[in-house]
């Protein structure tokens, strides 16, 4: 049987505050293991995803609910196993023990009150959503928590409902497993099913264990628990065994050790934690609670140091993850040597340790960093030939975080774009799915979630959908354009936030011509509206054209002149910050510059980030030029920053040796 692990009451310990939640304060244990240092290089991301196998956990929490796993491979509320995992209507999870699709705690009697919550405590010490305001935050502000009950409201459980969540979450996409839990029988199949885990690149965290009530801990090298010591003799360490400390750094009385099944260490008393809330129940009529103690409140901590380690690097194996956390863990006061693993969890030193690790392998951005004219973050997709993840960045290339755009198996690449889409003021991201998936254009929010989607073309097109943001309407709202890619006629269409479409669409060149498109949005003219522009991809002489809203052809001239038709694209920018938008038009092969030409066709020069901001030396009649510019297919995904007020900024948005090329937009 699997025991969860105890969590005792105790006091509060104040530090310093960072994030703006208002208990941050009481979070003694985050300073501890400087997770404020850590912060300063990454807030975690949605693309990973860490498994909380436990008690349940409150999906609908106020400071959880943004960080819960969504299944975007299946339709809820359809009774269909749309994905073919083998559950139905899985949407945020699965509840093992009820066999059903609701992930939550039960809060029906009988049950324990640390039992019900022990699955919402360890889920916001992972990740209860940073600087949003509200409660508290977690090692990772922005992580993704894939929920998974295994054990009921009194913390108990068996190991095969383990076994089934485990597979559950190494199929569905989890990059780290979280366990709360003990019992003194092993079991092969669980066994088994955690070294597959690990085989398969999740790295596996588990608590130690603590002292029975009135009893004195146990040393896990003479009577070893599980599933903390299945690896106590194994090769390989596949389970990451967490013992708990105090403030002081030692280890705490109730805590397991064992240098057979111990890893590393992390505080473990005095936790304060988001609780499940149900403001009809007195015994959960309140969002947070504590202050808890126990080796089930030091492992996710270590679990959210991974999140945050692989938030930085996606490709760390579990085995490098437990070499930066084993070298850089403090100093911990123990019964002997190693019973308390490599030492105290030390996130900020770790993340300075990958930090250096990636910094001897890629290119450093400028001394200098640029400020993106009126945006707060950059967003970065993809192109061909890797999964179709969008990345955010701070206004000097810090990442943020990262989200899939469409199913991970797709590999088409994707158009990006963004725009003030619900009239909010604040911006939305529109993605255009590449050759070689349906047409598709779906809308995200500036935290990854989903808004809207819809077909652009045709469900049987599959050259591909360009898209491009703006308000062609002049109405304060912003619609999207798309355009066809290669094997479809030269088709531009328009469409509002819910995809209906604005007017019947128009084609921009011969409807003969089957080379694709690539299309931008921006004011020409000064008129308050958008115009757009549309540039040929290959087969023909590289042309550049512009329209209104009707389809009325505005100008048309051919940027590199009538022999080169190698194809191009297109983007549309307001570079010098006069009011008028220019056009940056970029041949479509390796290592191509952009070039900025106005609306008539005058040439105004080529962008180079790696030298100066202009290769050529052109400079501009009305001052220094604020743009933002990518690299094609073919070359390092590189991302450039130009302002007026700093040095060029130059970054590299995805693994240097991917040349599938990336699109980049400014979310305002």
């Amino acid at each position: 049987m699997l025991l969860l692990m105890a969590i005792l009451p105790s006091a509060a310990w104040a530090q310093e505050r960072q994030p703006n939640d208002p208990l941050y304060g009481e979070q003694w244990y985050l300073h501890k293991i400087a997770a404020a240092q850590a912060w300063g290089s990454t807030l975690g991301f949605e693309g990973v995803t860490v498994a909380v196998i436990d008690s349940g956990v409150d999906i609908d929490h106020p400071d959880l609910k943004e960080n819960i796993w969504t299944n975007r491979n299946e339709i809820p509320g359809n009774g269909i196993d749309d994905d073919l995992n083998g559950y139905v209507d899985d949407v945020h999870g699965w509840d093992f023990v009820d066999n059903d699709n609701d992930p939550r705690p039960s809060l029906v009697k009988p049950y324990s009150v640390i039992g019900a919550s022990h699955g919402t405590v360890t889920a916001s010490l992972i990740a209860a959503r940073g600087d949003n305001g509200r409660g508290l935050t977690g090692v990772t502000w922005q992580t993704t928590v894939m929920p998974l009950r295994v054990l009921d409201s009194s913390g108990e459980g068996n190991s095969m409902s383990v076994v089934r969540a485990v597979e559950y979450a190494v199929k569905n996409g989890a990059k780290v497993i979280n366990l709360g839990f003990v019992g003194d029988v092993g079991g092969d199949l669980l066994r088994i099913a955690l070294r597959r885990a690990y085989d398969a690149g999740v790295t596996v965290v588990a608590a130690a264990g603590n002292a029975p009530e009135g009893g004195v801990a146990t040393d896990l090298d003479a009577t070893p628990l599980y599933p903390v010591c299945f690896d106590a003799n194994a090769t390989d360490d596949f389970v990451i065994g967490v013992a708990a400390t105090d403030e002081f750094d030692t280890l705490t009385d109730f805590s397991n050790y064992g240098a057979k099944c111990v890893d590393v260490s992390a505080p473990g008393s005095r936790i304060l934690a988001a609780k499940p809330y149900r403001p009809e129940n007195p015994d959960f009529n309140k969002l947070y609670g504590g202050y808890y103690s126990g080796t089930s409140v030091a492992t996710p901590l270590v679990s959210g140091a991974a999140a945050l380690l692989l938030s930085m690097n996606p490709r760390l194996t579990p085995a490098q993850i437990l070499a930066l956390l084993g070298s850089t863990a403090a100093k911990v006061t123990a019964p002997r040597t190693g019973a308390a693993g490599r030492g105290r969890l030390d996130v900020g030193a770790a993340v300075r340790a990958l930090e250096e690790q990636l910094a001897s392998r890629a290119p450093m951005q400028s001394a200098a960093p640029a400020a993106v004219p009126g945006g707060k973050m950059i967003a970065v997709a993809a192109g061909p030939g890797r999964a179709p993840d969008i990345r955010l960045f701070t206004a000097e290339g810090l990442f943020i975080r990262e989200f899939a755009a469409f199913p991970k198996e797709f590999r088409g690449g994707i158009s990006l774009s963004a725009g003030d889409l619900d009239g909010s003021g604040s911006y939305q991201l529109a993605a255009g799915a590449g050759p070689g998936g349906l047409p598709q254009v779906r809308i995200f929010d500036r935290n990854g979630s989903e808004s809207g989607t819809f077909l652009a073309f045709d469900s049987g097109f599959r050259g591909g959908v360009s898209v491009a943001v703006g308000d062609v309407q002049g109405k304060g709202r912003a619609a999207i354009v798309a355009a066809a890619g290669p094997g479809g006629g030269p088709h531009v269409r328009i469409f509002d936030a819910r995809g209906v479409p604005i007017g019947g669409g128009f084609f921009a060149f011969d409807k003969g011509f089957r080379g694709g498109l690539s299309v931008g949005v921006g004011d020409l003219n000064g008129d308050g509206k958008a115009e757009i522009a549309a540039v040929s991809g290959a087969g023909m002489p590289v042309t550049v054209r512009t329209f209104d809203l009707r389809g009325n052809l505005l100008g048309s001239f051919q940027p590199f002149g009538s022999r080169e038709r190698r194809g191009a694209r297109i983007s549309v920018q307001d570079i010098d910050g006069d009011g008028t938008a220019e056009l940056l038009v970029t041949l479509g092969v390796k290592n191509a510059k952009p070039v900025a030409f106005t609306s008539a066709g005058r040439r105004l020069g080529e962008f180079d980030g790696a030298k100066a901001l202009f290769a050529d030396s052109r400079k501009w009649s009305s001052g220094t030029p604020d743009a933002l510019t990518w690299t094609a297919a073919g070359s390092p995904p590189a991302v450039t920053v130009f302002s007026s007020s700093a040095a060029p900024l130059q970054f590299q948005a995805f693994e240097k040796k991917f040349a599938g090329g990336v699109t980049a937009a400014v979310l305002k």
